[in-house]
Parts: C-alpha cells; sequence; structure tokens
C-alpha cells in the first residue's frame, strides 16, 4: 500500500471508532527539517541563488547581525556583521535582469550611513554596488533604459542616481540652481510609455521639477508654487497628468506631465477641507474621469462632480450638492456598468446613494428603504452574490443591517435588527449562492444567514466577540465550506474549538476540542487539496485535521528540545515552501531556536489553476499580537486597495498595491497610517480590486 492511501486509512479509521483518541506521535509524518539556535526570523527572501529553494533572512540573536540562510537545510550561507535588524532595513530587487534578486541593505542609524546590494556569482554572496549614501530610501529603477537598472536614492536633503558601479549620475542639490533640500521627495513615471522612467523631483518650499535621461538627465520643466502627484491619462494626449495642490490655497489642479502646465484648476476643492480629486473610469472606454469631492460638514455644504475629458476640454458629466462624505465605484447591475456609491457619517446626518455614471440617482438608503434611522455608523459594507447570481449589497444602518439588490431597480430585499455585519463566508451548503455571517449587538454572539432571503441558518451562542473569532474553508473539496470557530480561553470560559459541516439539513459539529487556544488559522501543509487547522496558544502550537479533529503535530512533543513559543519573535509561525514540492512547511520560533518542520507523508503535486472569486481569505495569525497577513483572493490581476478599521469605525490603515490574479498575501505591521501601534480588539477589513469591496475581521490581542 502506498504511504498516501495508508495515510487516507489511517484517517478514516480514526474518524469513525476514536475521534478524541491520543494522538500516536509521528503517525502522521510531519518531521523536524532543520533547527537554527541563536538566531530570529525575519523573513523570506525568495530564491536568491542557483538551487530551486528559496533563501530566508534571519538576524542573531546576540548582536541582531544579519544572515541569508538556506531555506531546505537551515544552512548559514552568509552573515552580514555590518548591518543589523535595529539598524538597517532590507529588500530584494533584481537589479541586473537575470531573473534572480539582490539582496540591498541599507543602514540609516546606529553608525555611518551604508547601502550595499549583494549577487550571488555562482559560489558567494559578492557585493555589487555599495556607497556611504545617508539614503532615507533606495532602490533600482529603469531611468536610462528600459532593460537594466540605476539606483534611486532619496536623502533627507538630497535626491541622487548612480549606475550599479556607484558612478554618480545626478544629484538635485548641484543639478537645480536654488535647491533648498527641505524633506525633498521624487516620484517616477513613465511619461511616453516606452518603459523608461522620468523623475518627478519636490522639493520645500513649493517648486517641482521634471526630468528625463538624454544622454544626461535633462530638466524638461519647473512648476513653482505646487505640490505634484503622478497620477493617469485623463485626457487625449499619450502621457498621464498629475495631480496638484496649489501651495497658495491648497486648491486642486491637474498639470500635464510632459510639459508642465497647469491644464485645469479647481478652486473651490481645497485640501484644508477635506477635498479630493481621484481619477475613476465611470463608463467603461478605458480613460479616468475626474471626480471631484468636498465632503460634507455641518458648516461646509458637500460639492460633487465629475468631469469628462472632451476633444479639448473637460465636459460636466453631473454635479450635486447631496450631503457626502466619501464614495467609491463598484458594478452592482452588470460588469459593464459603473456606479458610485456615495455614504456620509455624520453625526447629525447619515445615508448611503447609489448614482450612475451619468450622475443619476438610482436609489437613496433614507427614502427607499422603509424604517431607515439614520442611526450612526452607516456604512456601505459588502456586495455578495446570492443564489441566483444576482448582488446583494449590504449596508449597516445603526444596529441593523439591511440588504438590497437590483433587478430592474434597486429595492430592500430584508433587514436583520440587532445585528452587524461580520463577513462573506461563501457557499456552506447545498443551495446555491453564499451565506454572511453577522454578529449579535446585544450579547456578541455569532449567527450565520442566508444572503438572498436574510433567515438565519445557525445560531452560534458559544462563540461570541471578542473572544470567538471564525474562519471559512473547503477542507473536504466538495465546493462548500464548513465553518471553523474558536475560543480564546478566559474570564471564566474554557478555550473552545469546533468546526460545523452542512449534512443535508443542518450545520452539524464536525468535531470540538477544549484545548488551550490563543489564535487558529487554516493551512495547506500535507497538499494543495488537504487542509489543516493551525492552533496557537501562547507556549505551544498544534496542527490538527478539521475534518476529524485528529492532532498531527505538537510542537511540544513532536520537536526534540523545544521550550516554548517565543511570543515576542516577529515570526512566531511562519508557513514556506522551503523544498520546491508545492506545499508550505513550518517555521517555529522557540525561544531559543528557529526550527523547520515538513509533512514527510507524501510528495504532493503541483495546484492546478483555478478560477478565483474575488474572496477575502481568512487572516493569520488571527487573534494576533505583533502582525498577521491578510489573504485573498483576485479572479484578475487588480490594483488592490486594503483599508482597515477599528471597531468605532476610524481608519486605522490604508494600504494600495498591485497584485496578481490568484490568492495573495499583504504582511500588515500591526502599525496605523502614522506609524503608530493599532489598538486592541476587533478590526475590520474592507478589500476593494476592480471596482468591487468585500470586507473581512482581525482580532489583535496583546
Amino acid at each position: 500500500m502506498s504511504r498516501s492511501r495508508a495515510a487516507l486509512a489511517l484517517s478514516l479509521f480514526l474518524l469513525f471508532t476514536a475521534l478524541n483518541a491520543p494522538r500516536v506521535a509521528g503517525a502522521t509524518n510531519f518531521t523536524p527539517m532543520w533547527t537554527l539556535a541563536g538566531w530570529n526570523l525575519r523573513g523570506n527572501l525568495g530564491n536568491l541563488d542557483s538551487d530551486p529553494q528559496p533563501e530566508l533572512i534571519f538576524s542573531s540573536k546576540a548582536d541582531d547581525h544579519f544572515a541569508i540562510v538556506d531555506g531546505r537545510t537551515g544552512v548559514i550561507e552568509r552573515e552580514f556583521p555590518q548591518f543589523a535588524y535595529t539598524t538597517t532595513g532590507y529588500e530584494t530587487a533584481d537589479l541586473d535582469g537575470d531573473g534572480k534578486p539582490e539582496l540591498l541593505f541599507t543602514r540609516s542609524a546606529g553608525g555611518s550611513p551604508l547601502n550595499t546590494a549583494y549577487h550571488w556569482n555562482g559560489s558567494a554572496y559578492v557585493s555589487v554596488f555599495s556607497n556611504t549614501d545617508a539614503a532615507q530610501a533606495w532602490g533600482p529603477a529603469h531611468l536610462r533604459s528600459a532593460t537594466s537598472n540605476d539606483i534611486f536614492e532619496n536623502l533627507a536633503n538630497d535626491i541622487i542616481i548612480r549606475d550599479l558601479n556607484g558612478n554618480l549620475l545626478f544629484r538635485a542639490s548641484t543639478a537645480i540652481p536654488g535647491w533648498v533640500g527641505a524633506s525633498p521627495a521624487a516620484q517616477l513615471v513613465d511619461l511616453n510609455n516606452d518603459g523608461i522612467l522620468e523623475m518627478l523631483v519636490m522639493d520645500v518650499p513649493d517648486k517641482a521639477w521634471m526630468f528625463k535621461y538624454t544622454g544626461a538627465f535633462t530638466q524638461l520643466w519647473s512648476r513653482p508654487g505646487w505640490f505634484l502627484q503622478a497620477d493617469q491619462n485623463v485626457d487625449s494626449d499619450p502621457q498621464p497628468e498629475l495631480i496638484g495642490l496649489n501651495t497658495t490655497d491648497y486648491h486642486y489642479g491637474l498639470i500635464d506631465g510632459l510639459t508642465g502646465v497647469v491644464q485645469n484648476e479647481f478652486p473651490a476643492y481645497t485640501a484644508t477641507q477635506g477635498s479630493s480629486l481621484v481619477p475613476a473610469d465611470l463608463d467603461g472606454d478605458g480613460r479616468p474621469e475626474v471626480i471631484l469631492l468636498r465632503p460634507y460638514t455641518p458648516t461646509v455644504p458637500t460639492l460633487c462632480q465629475a468631469l469628462k475629458w472632451n476633444v479639448s476640454h473637460f465636459d460636466t458629466l453631473f454635479k450635486h450638492t447631496d450631503p457626502e462624505g466619501q464614495f467609491f465605484t463598484v458594478h452592482l447591475r452588470s460588469a459593464g456598468q459603473t456606479e458610485l456609491v456615495e455614504t456620509v457619517n455624520d453625526a447629525d446626518y447619515h445615508d448611503v446613494r447609489i448614482r450612475d455614471a451619468a450622475g443619476h440617482v438610482l436609489f437613496t438608503a433614507s427614502t427607499n428603504i422603509p424604517g431607515w434611522t439614520n442611526s450612526s455608523p452607516t456604512t456601505f459594507l459588502s456586495i455578495i452574490p446570492d443564489a441566483n447570481g444576482t448582488l446583494q449589497s449590504l449596508l449597516m444602518d445603526g444596529n441593523t443591517v439591511r440588504a438590497i439588490h437590483y433587478g430592474a431597480s434597486f429595492l430592500p430585499t430584508w433587514a436583520a435588527t440587532g445585528w452587524q455585519f461580520v463577513g462573506d463566508v461563501g457557499n456552506t451548503d447545498t443551495t446555491p449562492g453564499h451565506e454572511v455571517m453577522l454578529n449579535n449587538v446585544t450579547d456578541g454572539r455569532y449567527g450565520l444567514f442566508d444572503v438572498a432571503t436574510g433567515a438565519e441558518k445557525k445560531d452560534f451562542s458559544n462563540f461570541k466577540t471578542p473572544a470567538g473569532v471564525f474562519q471559512a474553508g473547503d477542507a473536504d473539496g466538495d465546493g462548500r465550506n464548513e465553518l471553523y470557530f474558536s475560543r480564546v480561553g478566559g474570564l471564566g470560559q474554557p478555550s473552545l474549538s469546533t468546526t460545523y459541516k452542512w449534512n443535508g439539513s443542518a450545520y452539524a459539529t464536525v468535531y470540538s476540542n477544549t484545548d488551550t487556544l490563543q489564535g487558529l488559522s487554516l493551512e495547506h501543509l500535507r497538499a494543495p487539496s488537504l487542509t489543516e487547522c493551525l492552533e496557537v496558544t501562547n507556549t505551544d502550537m498544534r496542527l490538527r485535521d478539521p475534518l476529524t479533529g485528529l492532532r498531527l503535530f505538537t510542537a511540544s512533543s513532536d520537536l526534540p528540545g523545544f521550550t516554548s513559543l517565543d511570543m515576542n519573535a516577529s515570526n512566531i509561525v511562519s508557513e514556506y515552501d522551503l523544498d520546491g514540492n508545492g506545499t508550505n512547511e513550518l517555521l517555529i520560533s522557540d525561544l531559543n531556536s528557529v526550527r523547520a518542520v515538513r509533512y514527510a507523508g507524501f510528495t504532493a503535486v503541483p495546484k492546478p489553476a483555478e478560477h478565483l472569486a474575488f474572496q477575502v481569505l481568512p487572516s493569520a495569525p488571527s487573534p494576533f499580537r505583533a502582525s498577521t497577513t491578510i489573504r485573498f483572493a483576485l479572479p484578475n490581476d487588480a490594483l488592490v486597495g486594503v483599508r482597515i478599521y477599528d471597531a468605532a469605525g476610524r481608519q486605522v490603515r490604508s494600504i494600495k498595491r498591485n497584485f496578481p490574479a490568484g490568492r495573495q498575501e499583504l504582511a500588515w505591521d500591526g502599525r496605523d497610517d502614522a506609524g503608530h501601534d493599532a489598538p486592541n480588539g476587533v478590526l475590520f477589513l474592507a478589500i476593494t480590486a476592480n471596482g468591487n469591496t468585500q470586507t473581512g475581521k482581525l482580532v489583535r490581542m496583546r
């Protein structure tokens, strides 16, 4: 019998005969790969050298200096005593275009500045670039050629460009007459779509310059009196426009990227009043329109307008003064139609409005939803497909979740009073369409609701916020998600983990235990088609089969010499594919060492291409202490916006980044936009891609 069939037979036997039987050590073949004592794991660098596995970056527990470690063997390949984690930043980038990234260090504190890049030459890591510029940020850029890089550096008082040999190509302080060097900044933008970047340089108090390489870095234009930001092409010429703020009164304008000419000014919209200028393609012609918003306050009326380029000027698509605080674009009626969702959440006014691309109001919550209370907070929450493939839009009206959908018009479909929206859990039963998880405002318990009808399908009274959290995932590959609940012990109640599965007529308990727990995540460590529950306590971690409850691995009993999890480590438990077989291995930080663990039962096969819907996946770990990984799935390449809110609805962090299609991960260090620690407790996610928004939840416990 093959190993895979033997493992399957063992699992089936345990399922039917001994769900809670003691685990036999080593029965499921999670085995140690290597142990590295005296070091802290800092991250995964990707594959830097000529073998197939990734390299990891560690720092010494003794003095914090960095080292490169081979992911498969745990062997230290090179140490960097001059670069310490507390004083040095690092990143990877392919400087020479050979398909392998180089490792870049920037030491900006704790000694003299030092920037060095290291390249694998076939037998060792050698320095290919080094200088002592006091760079606050630096990295490669195609500034002279579309196929080769130079090094762009942003200093506290200067902007510098060097080639890969360290030769100075450009220095703003000497190239620009009258340079002040007070907190300068620069952006790189491809003005003529040739793959070679131009450089927008800005200097306080009030001037911007555009430079292009033409044998030397040559000034194209300068523009006094404006702070500028590169953005999209909104008119009929080939180059992008820049969004500008006039330094006299901070009103918005559009500046041509190639010439520096101020094309349009918008004196009614100023940053001091919280106004915004956002390019967005409303009519689907591939060219963004310009949307301007001066948000509502009790003393300043709303002003909103959308402008479309028409041969030589902007025409107004629509203009209104309806109270509005913010907006975003979505596709609620069809993939080819764009709507604006406008919300206002002020102490004396709360509403949600849907408007078409021509500005016609299609729906207003306060007038189209009977019983709308205008209670704070009012938030447009999520867009979820129902059983018929139509989109249900969920809104919060105080302590009521309200659903609307589009037929011939937007109509309310159901309301759940006394509940708050938590997240979309996908399809969990045998009916098509999604279910959603709601949270009871009275006692914090979870409830599962049908998104099409609003009927409550299951009440989970044992799991309440903030101690209780849930995740959804398809562990058995039947196309339906199981529900995984976990409850952190304390305050007079034990820890509790329970998995529920639809059995054809009800959500039945698959297994349940009261083992001590601080956090739970779903992983794929044996094969892409198999799921494990990764459970973390304050001192230990376990792997459990989610369909049987069988313990597959426990660090304290299965790792010789294991002491206790290092809860102060930046990476307590991490999952990386260390051996290149298509599944992840575990990296576990105890008080003394980092330990790599792999599944040796059988070799995984590459995961087939997935047809994914846009979905927010469970973050891990959650609850988390210092950092967590936000996970989501994309059906197409997209510019993704991630916003994190606290329990009161205040924005904590906003991140925007391009991602390819597939299952994606975004590391979050637990800090807000100002660099301060985010609050403890429940945090909410709003992830937007291709005009659609999905939501999720995090729990921080320190």
